[in-house]
C-alpha cells in the first residue's frame, strides 16, 4: 500500500499502517525484536522495564520478559477513561474488551517514577522518534509523568517505520529510540 501523501493526516496514517501490519509475520517479528532486545545494553540488569502485553498486530515482547528474569518487569492497565496504571507483569490477568491481556483491576499499583526504561508500542514511527498509537492519547500522558532520566524506547517493525515526519500535535511525546527486527534506530 502507498504512504500517505505528505500533509495526510493522523487518521490516514493509521489506516495505511493498519494495512500494513495486516500482512507483517509477527511471530517472527517478534522473535527478532526480542533478541535485539536481550542481546544489547539497553535494558541493564536491576533495572525496572515497563513492557505491555500486546495487541494482534503488535510485537510480543513475552519471549524477551522470559529471556531476561534479571529485570523487574512491569505493564498497564488501561482503563475505560483516564490514565494508564502501572503493574508487575505476575499481576492476575484479564482479557481487555480490545482482546489483550492486562492486570485485574484492584492490581497492586506500582509508581511509575519507579520506571528506568518503558517499552511503547506505536502503529507507525518516523525516524525522528516520533510515535502514532492508536488515538487514546494514554501512552503519551504516561511518558510525560516518568522521571526526567527513564529511557523510552519505541518498538515496532521495520515496515512502519518512516524516513518522511507523520503528522504530530503539542501533546504527542516523542520516544528517545526505536527498535525493531533490523536493530536501533
Amino acid at each position: 500500500m502507498t504512504r500517505p501523501p505528505a500533509g495526510a493526516g493522523k487518521a490516514d496514517w493509521r489506516r495505511w499502517a493498519g494495512a500494513v501490519r495486516r500482512e507483517l509475520d509477527w511471530a517472527t517479528i517478534s522473535r527478532a525484536v526480542a533478541g535485539v532486545l536481550s542481546d544489547t545494553g539497553q535494558l541493564p540488569t536491576g533495572a525496572t522495564v515497563l513492557s505491555y502485553l500486546p495487541m494482534a498486530d503488535e510485537v510480543d515482547l513475552s519471549e524477551l520478559h522470559r529471556r531476561r528474569p534479571d529485570v523487574t518487569w512491569l505493564v498497564t492497565r488501561t482503563p475505560r477513561r483516564g490514565v494508564l496504571t502501572v503493574h508487575r507483569l505476575d499481576s492476575a490477568m484479564e482479557t481487555h474488551r480490545y482482546g489483550f491481556l492486562q492486570p485485574i483491576r484492584g492490581s497492586r499499583l506500582i509508581d511509575p517514577q519507579l520506571i528506568d526504561v518503558v517499552l511503547v508500542p506505536g502503529l507507525v514511527f518516523d525516524t525522528g522518534m516520533h510515535r502514532l498509537g492508536r488515538g487514546g492519547g494514554y501512552y503519551d500522558r504516561l511518558l510525560g509523568s516518568l522521571r526526567q532520566d527513564a529511557r523510552s524506547i519505541g518498538v515496532g517493525a521495520s515496515r512502519v517505520v518512516v524516513r518522511r515526519a507523520i503528522p504530530t500535535d503539542t501533546h504527542d511525546i516523542r520516544v528517545d529510540t526505536i527498535v525493531t527486527e533490523d536493530g536501533f534506530i
